[in-house]
């Protein structure tokens, strides 16, 4: 019997000192900023993100998406559908110079050579697939651009001709004629007699057509100089169509759908006004107004219409009425830190500034707010009484009901700005550490009061972690260990170091990890928190994106631009990889209930179980005895074996009421309190080991 329960104890310790947390998707946040829309001939829909790095495939109309699996690329990709003569299509991807052919809808690809008969010395600029199948490829010459048009899926193409340097879109209307327009004007393409004829001077920002039905005229439509115009005989003559519509911004959008119906989209700061105007109309309609800026619009072949938006994409099957976010499968939005208590909240905040918050653990979610221009995330935190803690580079922000309403954090004086490098409670106190200061709150996240942190010097603060009973500040040479945030805390340096450090976290066991970037190699020091040195293990080459201890002092790091974590055991001295996620990390944190949480930059959010703690270093604390309590004049306070080095009693708010410091300690104290109002207050003695934190009541 004996002999199994050691087994028993041996394999447990065996597991959780070597077995890496097995990592589970909790949710993803779908979305990102979405530039470009693509139609192929046969109705598959393609969305390209505004970074022009990934691109996403749907064959439902937009409703659902799933990425397209490229190439090995690097760096900006230009995307065209195409045909050739036959009808055979084809996907174009060209990056570097390089040109990628898919002839199955992005499901496999090959390199092919550059097309035939592009002057050699020119650079691609970009590529267009039009309507009927042609694919318009632009490039870069010592005058200015050219133009070169391919029907063979970018086999060979022809030099159309030359036109001057500037951004340029192409379009093929409903008669096949083809222009080119931007702000230098507006240009006729005749590939085959192989012209470019400039047909207008003025800015043109979109130009579209449409047809009641088929066979109808042919009807141009144009926003030239921020107002719609429209022509009846191929673009030879324009009248002016701008009547119902408003001041158009730069970034307006023109669509054609069934029957000759057409919708003009005006972004305005973070929202969108949608007009539309009938075939059988003479001006524009106001339909809506959308918390949406467009980038980009399109009508599938079923006749929905969608946009494209930093947020991901929207749909409208009512006409353009109403609109609902079909972004499922859209993975772009990075994801810098999130928090989840699951009878509270999931909060998460993307690299954008915007804060969501899901309370069915990310099967729907809601946004809580959109931080001011320029404001990153940088820290966030979920406690299970419902605070909500937010660092960012511009102040820190917090909820007192999960997460439904949020507000900035302010002390007496004003509104806290510094930058937050960490956010937490530390028993029971709210934390925001700022590069050379922090701040607290007693009372929930209602008043924070400025922490002064002598023992930093001229160093500067890189994070603030805890556990239960011992708080760890990082700076950029030392880790120093903090027993209580009062106005007078109680620290002592576990460890300095030569090379900056760049990360740290307390486990609940008390182990401390430590990580110091050394010509760009990241070094990991495991420490207990009497200072002893028990592991050092260098990590391969890079940049540290995030470290987190769990319970038992597993180490995640999370670094690179790998799509993996490197773990490091309780006990051991060299790490491992882990793949479970297959992602890029960005952030790691260990949660109240000794849950793993890790962010990545597809917008996934995922969880490891809390591991079992073999051994806790319990913080050094002495035995404080306060009496009589309640009282009315007198206080008398007994350190046991230890000496009174200082006693510090403040009301609920955190407002001082006695500041003690002593010359000599003392193993007791005997105050009069009559000038104290009655009430309820706090008392912090601090002795030579720790800070006791004790309830004081007054009564007269």
């Amino acid at each position: 019997m004996i002999y199994r329960l050691w087994t028993v104890v041996a394999v447990a310790t065996l597991l959780a000192t070597h077995l890496p947390a097995q990592w589970q998707l909790l949710a993803r946040k779908d979305g990102a900023d979405v530039g470009r829309f693509f139609q192929s001939s046969s109705g598959t829909l393609f969305a390209q993100l505004s970074s022009q790095t990934k691109i996403f495939r749907s064959f439902d109309g937009g409703i659902t998406w799933s990425p397209v699996e490229l190439p090995p690329l690097q760096g900006i990709i230009h995307f065209a559908p195409c045909t050739d003569s036959l009808g055979l299509e084809a996907l174009v991807v060209v990056t570097g110079g390089a040109f990628y052919r898919s002839t199955d809808n992005g499901l496999s690809w090959q390199q092919i050579p550059p097309p035939s008969g592009i002057t050699s010395g020119e650079s691609i600029l970009s590529i267009e697939g039009l309507r009927y199948g042609e694919l318009i490829i632009l490039t870069e010459t010592a005058g200015g651009n050219a133009v070169y048009v391919s029907r063979d899926r970018a086999e060979s193409v022809m030099r159309i001709g030359d036109i001057p340097s500037a951004p340029w879109r192409f379009a093929q209307l409903h008669d096949s004629a083809i222009y080119c327009y931007g702000s230098a004007g507006l240009y006729r393409i005749n590939w085959r007699m192989q012209t470019i004829a400039r047909v207008a001077t003025e800015h043109v920002t979109a130009l579209v057509s449409n047809q009641e039905y088929s066979g109808a005229p042919v009807i141009y439509w144009a926003i030239r100089n921020q107002t719609v115009v429209r022509s009846t005989d191929g673009g030879t003559s324009w009248t002016d169509a701008h009547a119902g519509l408003s001041m158009l911004s730069s970034s307006a959008l023109l669509l054609p759908a069934r029957e000759g119906t057409m919708f003009c989209f005006n972004p305005l700061g973070d929202s969108t006004i949608v007009y539309r105007r009938f075939a059988s109309s003479t001006q524009w309609a106001l339909l809506t107004r959308q918390g949406f800026a467009a980038t980009d619009a399109i009508a599938t072949l079923s006749g929905a219409l969608m946009v494209a938006t930093s947020g991901g994409v929207f749909r409208s099957e009512e006409s353009g009425m109403f609109w609902s976010n079909s972004s499922s499968g859209i993975q772009g939005i990075s994801i810098i830190c999130a928090s989840y208590v699951p009878s509270v909240a999931l909060v998460a905040a993307s690299q954008r500034g915007e804060l969501f918050r899901s309370v069915n653990a990310g099967l729907s979610w809601t946004t809580i707010a959109k931080l001011p221009a320029g404001t990153t995330p940088t820290d966030l935190w979920v406690s299970p009484n419902g605070l909500v803690l937010v660092g960012t580079t511009n102040g820190a922000w917090c909820s007192t009901d999960g997460g439904a309403t949020i507000r900035q954090c302010s002390t007496a004086t004003g509104a806290i700005s510094d930058t937050i490098v960490s956010v937490g409670t530390f028993k029971g106190t709210g934390v925001a550490a700022a590069r050379s200061r922090a701040y607290v709150s007693l009372n929930g996240g209602l008043l924070w009061l400025e922490l002064g942190l002598p023992m930093i010097g001229s160093n500067q603060i890189i994070s603030f972690r805890s556990n239960d009973s011992l708080a760890i500040v990082a700076t950029t040479s030392s880790v120093i260990a903090i027993e209580s945030v009062a106005q007078q805390p109680v620290y002592r340096t576990i460890a300095t170091f030569g090379q900056p450090i760049v990360g740290c976290d307390i486990a609940a066991d008390g182990s401390i990890g430590v990580i110091t970037d050394s010509s760009a190699t990241l070094v990991y020091h495991r420490y207990r928190t009497d200072g002893q040195l028990e592991a050092r293990v260098v990590l391969p080459t890079g940049t540290l994106h995030s470290i987190a201890l769990s319970r038992g002092g597993f180490a995640h790091i999370a670094a690179d631009a790998a799509l993996a974590l490197y773990t490091i055991g309780r006990r051991d001295t060299d790490y491992r990889t882990d793949t479970s996620i297959a992602e890029l990390v960005l952030y790691l944190r260990r949660q109240s209930s000794g849950e793993m949480i890790a962010t990545t930059s597809d917008g996934g959010i995922y969880r490891a179980a809390a591991d079992s703690i073999l051994s806790v270093e319990r913080a050094r604390t002495d035995i404080v005895t306060l009496w009589p309590n309640p009282t009315a004049e007198e206080l008398h306070i007994e350190a046991g074996t230890s000496a009174i080095w200082g006693v510090h009693i403040c009301d609920g708010l955190g407002r001082s009421v006695l500041i003690l410091s002593m010359a000599i300690p003392q193993q007791s104290l005997h105050l009069k309190l009559p000038t104290i109002a009655p009430g309820y207050y706090i008392a912090a003695v601090r002795t030579a080991k720790s800070v006791i934190v004790r309830p004081l009541v007054i009564i007269r």
